[in-house]
């Protein structure tokens, strides 16, 4: 018997995103402010970090999650963008009206564990780097992006020998080296490392999302990319959510 899978519409998704408890908090669509302080975010440990793996398939590996990693996540203020990235959770994403009103959000304030963090994933980093350990490189590199060390992430993906990877591999590692690239304003290197590789989910997806930031009015749909997520991920949900932003980010240019 063949089971067919149904997938809700935009508006189906958005009303229970909006109905659901991380937004639960008016206040933030009152009046602009050069900051904006976001309520503590409401983590769900397993599912936050079955997120963050997933970027990384189908490199096998054991990994394992950091302590500082979640508590610097429980601790952290939400954000105003979300790369599909090793090391990222849709959870972390701000309410619609931040995002609509693109405030800046605060920083992390808790440096200690973000130093604490910082010196366990360099020496993860370069423990996996000498034992030739793919996916604990990554992991180690996507955590420090995460935190805002980039060089420090940067330099732990130019070390990897892709020459031995096979292409699937080899777009998953580029797709990350892209990303930090354009979080430092290298954007023309980015966009030239995704359409390198038409065929990798997560650089057609990183692609598009930057194009949908921009309000570039013809900037294709993420939702197709649906099918190769499973309904129960985080991200199933934020690719429909980051959808929904740049349609009413387009609609108020046209306005």
């Amino acid at each position: 018997m063949t089971t067919t899978t149904i997938i809700p519409s935009l508006d189906e998704l958005f009303s229970e995103y909006l109905g659901s408890s991380s937004v639960e908090h008016p206040e933030a669509a009152s009046e602009i402010q050069p900051y904006q302080m976001s309520p503590a975010l409401r983590i769900d440990a397993k599912q936050a970090w079955n997120d963050a793996l997933f970027p990384m398939h189908p490199i096998p590996g054991k990994l394992k999650q950091p302590d500082e990693w979640l508590r610097m996540l429980h601790q952290s203020q939400a954000k105003l963008r979300i790369w599909f990235a090793v090391g990222s959770t849709p959870q972390q994403l701000a309410e619609p009206a931040v995002l609509l009103s693109q405030n800046r959000l605060s920083p992390p304030s808790d440096l200690v564990s973000q130093e604490s963090l910082r010196s366990r994933l360099l020496k993860q980093r370069d423990v996996a780097l000498s034992a030739k350990d793919l996916a604990n490189t990554l992991l180690s590199c996507g955590l420090l992006r995460e935190m805002g060390a980039y060089e420090d992430a940067l330099i732990g993906l130019r070390a990897i020998p892709t020459a031995e990877l096979p292409s699937e591999l080899l777009a998953i590692v580029r797709n990350e080296e892209a990303v930090i690239l354009w979080e430092q304003g290298n954007h023309s290197t980015a966009e030239a490392i995704w359409a390198e590789q038409p065929d990798h989910v997560g650089s057609q997806i990183n692609w598009r999302l930057t194009q949908g930031w921009a309000g570039t009015a013809q900037a294709k749909s993420l939702i197709e990319f649906q099918a190769h997520m499973t309904e129960h991920s985080g991200w199933f949900e934020w690719l429909a959510f980051e959808q929904i932003v740049w349609e009413c980010r387009r609609n108020e240019k046209t306005e």
